[in-house]
């Protein structure tokens, strides 16, 4: 049994499954219990805590941000299947176990329904516990991982068209709530289809690349945001930054392009203003983009 759970543990590091990251909540009514399974889970690498009720959970859960809740179906007060239904409304992406001694009360199909990943029956052993969890969480890095490929440019590594609108339609009504001003960037790379054509596109992908990685690299990763918004156009949303500021980031966008990756780029800068919708600020920013590159043109 021991040499079985060190086999799966080896399984786990081979496949990247940090147990350090996950912080889990015991809940049962039995103290005994909750002690054994949260020195179980410590020896695994998890960080534990434990309550003795629904009540309790719900207050521990608003204080810190557990990963995973494991359990008792049968509690007084409120029982365990209805803090699964409550726990899967109010967070989502919370990892939820119900365990029972009494397996003919409760079917695993009842379980599923009320919103638990798994089930598991009193007395379990370590590796069948740490099997469940291990599950949950490769099946968790997995959903979020295809969630990140769906809304990422497979080219640059930028956010793609798609969830440049839905973006957009997000900060402009929390910009509006919250009275800070919101800037759309577009940027158009300069002569890029006679760089494809004469430079295969292969050189071409390198070099989308190479400015979708500095474009990240200009930007508050985490606040403000960079899109592929079409084949050589790109996008950048500035939270809470307007006016001279930046139209200043905007510059230093479009100087490093030219300094470090020796192509150059047409931009405009679109601020958000009253009763302006996502497709008006995209219309007027890219407007400005176009006047800025016919300037261009006649100046050189």
């Amino acid at each position: 049994m021991v040499e079985e759970s060190l086999e799966l543990r080896d399984s786990a590091k081979e496949q990247k499954v940090d147990y350090s990251k996950e912080l889990i909540l015991i809940v049962d009514d039995e103290e005994a219990l909750c002690e054994v399974v949260c020195v179980m889970l410590d020896i695994m690498g998890f960080k534990t805590n434990s309550v003795n009720s629904a009540a309790e959970c719900f207050k521990e859960i608003g204080k810190n941000k557990y990963t995973f809740v494991i359990t008792d179906i049968s509690m007084p007060g409120m029982d365990g299947l209805d803090l699964i239904r409550i726990l899967r409304k109010q967070r989502p992406e919370l990892g939820l176990i119900a365990m029972t001694g009494y397996t003919k009360e409760y079917s695993y199909v009842d379980v599923i329904n009320a919103g638990a990943n798994d089930f598991i029956n009193k007395p379990f052993a370590a590796e069948e516990l740490e099997a469940k969890l291990r599950r949950v969480i490769m099946e968790r890095e997995m959903s979020r991982e295809l969630s990140r490929l769906s809304i990422t440019d497979p080219v640059t590594g930028l956010f793609n068209h798609r969830h440049f609108f839905n973006r957009l339609r997000e900060e402009i009504p929390r910009a509006r709530r919250q009275n800070h001003p919101l800037t759309l960037i577009l940027l158009d790379l300069d002569d890029f289809k006679i760089f494809n054509d004469s430079k295969g596109h292969l050189a071409g992908d390198q070099l989308l690349e190479k400015v979708g990685n500095l474009i990240n690299a200009k930007i508050r990763l985490g606040v403000d945001s960079g899109y592929r918004y079409g084949g050589d156009e790109f996008a950048i949303l500035l939270v809470d930054v307007g006016g001279e500021s930046s139209i200043s980031a905007a510059k230093r966008i479009a100087d490093a392009m030219s300094q470090e990756l020796g192509v150059t780029a047409s931009f405009g800068v679109g601020f958000l203003e009253p009763g302006m919708s996502a497709e008006d600020l995209v219309a007027a920013t890219d407007e400005r983009m176009y006047q800025n590159k016919k300037e261009r043109r006649v100046g050189r």
